[in-house]
């Protein structure tokens, strides 16, 4: 019974209903304390003195296994950021990424070498030859970039709250047709160096593919939106094969985005996501990511950018940009985005269900010197910090 409890509250906290998932964990809590760990990662429950003593003493237990420590450090290192214990705080987020980067294995080098390869191989935003037009009845798509915790699943919700457009989350499709390029096409250079070798006929293909295997939830809708954040990487080629598609670029003050970063215990840790847990491997992230960013805006690729604080502090100027610039007539009910029925299991899956807030703008001067060395680290020719009096 009580499996099945747990289940279906973990149901539930993806469906976002908050309340009937928080019910059914509490009535775990008495018995399993390391319920807490999930109550406290929806990000909408206040533990108690109680249950962070309980917390603490198996975090700084050195005989807790392994796995349960990093769980509940992250976990606690949340709750104290809460509480304002920003000391605290900062001791378990280490303790936390210090136990994953013990069986992390990530080489910051190859996406500076990746980065670098895209940047040299796409030097214009049209290719020779121009992708045919999307077939007629096809889902319009729409791509949402920017680096990880930025506020692209915000950015998603907003555009989602459209009666026209379908939120499809973090699509793996571009990516995949990334790789598969040299498979389906063996005579050309290795991929992203065949970009402008990319025929219409191939181009087209890739698009079919694309839409082919959108969701459920995107198959016959007239708009969706896709929120993989790392295709910020792939903007040259998406250009090519949609290039009617809006592009939109949430940019994030790089010290706030580093710590948001830091302070998730993220899934894909073995993935794309291994370089969260170092500091310095944040940096190198970040540097590489504004590289291309500047890059495919130097090269012309059309996109509407903003950052993410200006997105708090203006909700209702820049969601009517942003449904402007997908081409769409303004509705009434996104600025009311938060009521969006959807699926979420992005790292913001409690944050997506609350009201836009502002209190996380300028966090990292609570942990500056927990940040120090990915700050030292910021290739500042690149990089550009959040100014909030700029015009």
């Amino acid at each position: 019974y009580r499996q099945i409890l747990h289940k279906k509250a973990d149901i539930n906290l993806t469906l976002g209903k908050i309340e009937k998932s928080h019910a059914d964990l509490l009535e775990l809590l008495d018995t399993n304390i390391m319920v807490a760990v999930q109550l406290i990662n929806s990000k909408n429950y206040k533990p108690d003195d109680a249950v962070i003593e309980k917390l603490k003493l198996i975090a700084r237990n050195p005989f807790t296994p392994e796995q349960q420590r990093e769980n509940t450090c992250f976990a606690l290192a949340l709750a104290c950021d809460k509480r304002k214990e920003f000391l605290d705080a900062s001791e378990f987020l280490r303790d936390a990424n210090a136990l994953v980067r013990t069986k992390t294995k990530y080489n910051p080098q190859d996406f500076t070498r990746r980065s670098t390869q895209h940047i040299r191989s796409c030097a214009t935003a049209q290719g020779p030859e121009r992708a045919n037009p999307q077939a007629k009845g096809q889902p319009k798509p729409i791509f949402i970039v920017g680096m990880p915790r930025s506020g692209t699943t915000l950015t998603e919700t907003i555009i989602g709250s459209h009666s026209l457009v379908s939120a499809c989350g973090e699509l793996s499709g571009m990516p995949k047709i990334s790789r598969f390029i040299n498979q389906n096409y063996p005579k050309l250079k290795p991929y992203p160096e065949c970009i402008d070798e990319l025929k219409p006929r191939m181009l087209a293909g890739m698009a079919n593919s694309y839409v082919k295997n959108l969701p459920e939830e995107g198959q016959g809708a007239l708009y969706t939106a896709d929120k993989l954040p790392h295709n910020f990487i792939n903007v040259g080629l998406i250009h090519r094969i949609f290039p009617e598609a809006p592009i939109i670029h949430v940019m994030r003050d790089p010290r706030d985005n580093g710590l948001s970063n830091f302070q998730q215990n993220f899934g894909a840790k073995f993935g794309g996501m291994g370089f969260a847990f170092d500091l310095e491997h944040l940096a190198n992230e970040i540097n590489n990511y504004w590289r291309l960013m500047k890059h495919w805006r130097k090269i012309g690729v059309p996109m509407i950018e903003f950052w993410y604080e200006d997105l708090v502090n203006e909700q209702e100027v820049i969601s009517k940009a942003l449904i402007n610039y997908c081409g769409l007539q303004w509705e009434e009910q996104i600025l009311e985005c938060h009521k969006l029925e959807r699926r979420a299991k992005t790292a913001s899956v409690g944050q997506v269900r609350n009201k836009m807030y502002k209190s996380s703008a300028q966090k990292w001067r609570n942990y500056e010197e927990l940040l120090q060395p990915m700050i030292d680290a910021l290739d500042m020719s690149v990089v550009e910090f959040y100014e909030p009096d700029a015009a």
